[in-house]
């Protein structure tokens, strides 16, 4: 079952804010983040970064919104939390190397500050 089906079916199962929907978003936009990694599509695209950079569109609000909707959820856990914040930085990170000198070094940055600040004693060991 493709990820976004699986995305569909826990929104209409699942309480409206439950946290596996958002640690769905972020996954999804992990691979979603993950496919503009892959240079493949810029030798597909004849050596143009536009494929790439409609990934990075696409999965920018769904790692957004996978965490800010689990961030301050009791129930999800810490792990999801850290992780979900992990693949905003990589996002960004990706994205930097797709369009150097736009501005998305600084956000890689922030989102890693964010990451560097979860209190470690509050981490899976």
């Amino acid at each position: 079952m493709p990820l976004g089906e699986g995305l569909d079916i826990r929104q209409d199962a699942l309480p409206k804010r439950h946290w596996l929907i958002f640690h769905t978003m972020s996954v999804l936009g992990e691979s979603l983040a993950g496919q503009a990694a892959d240079r493949s599509l810029t030798v597909a695209a004849r050596f143009d970064a536009s494929a790439r950079i409609e990934k990075l569109r696409e999965a920018e609000p769904l790692l957004l919104k996978g965490y800010d909707g689990m961030k301050d959820h009791t129930d999800a856990p810490e792990e999801r939390k850290r992780e979900a914040l992990e693949r905003i930085v990589k996002l960004y990170e990706t994205w930097r190397a797709v369009e150097p000198e736009t501005g998305y070094d600084a956000q890689a940055a922030e989102w890693g500050a964010k990451l560097n600040s979860i209190d470690p004693t509050k981490q899976p060991k």
